[in-house]
């Protein structure tokens, strides 16, 4: 019997260092970062004409570090693209009588216009998804 005795304290400091852990990885989380300034990419999204999702997915595209001003640029830029591709598309569903051209994703290709590489873009739809369902 003395041995669990002297087992439950080392039970206990795991689970409070399994905690804290848990806790500190949770405060390093850029992801839960980017979630905080939701009332700020609200706000960004109806004046761009964006979906929330689409704006914080930005934020994390340019980075924490980023300037509320190079957010707005970014989102700015983002939103023209898909305002000149979805034109584009219109006038191509008119051009073909009402058959729907087979162009890549509206959403996908505006982000390739700002970002970096295809990785970025691939992980911008993930997290435009991860964003838009914790609505």
């Amino acid at each position: 019997m003395p041995s669990r005795r002297r087992s439950w304290p080392a039970l206990i400091a795991l689970a409070v260092a399994f905690v804290l852990l848990f806790y500190w990885q949770r405060s390093r989380s850029t992801f839960l970062r980017i979630e905080q300034e939701r009332p700020a990419a609200a706000e960004l999204a109806g004046r761009a004409g964006l979906d929330v999702a689409d704006v914080l997915a930005l934020r994390d595209m340019i980075g924490l570090e980023a300037s509320a001003e190079d957010w707005r640029g970014v989102v700015a830029e983002f939103s023209a693209g898909l305002r000149d591709i979805r034109a584009e598309q219109s006038r191509l569903d008119r051009g073909a009588r009402g058959v729907r051209s087979a162009m890549v994703p509206e959403i996908s290709f505006a982000a390739s216009l700002v970002a970096h590489n295809r990785l970025a873009v691939r992980r911008f739809m993930l997290l435009r998804e991860r964003f838009g369902a914790r609505r």
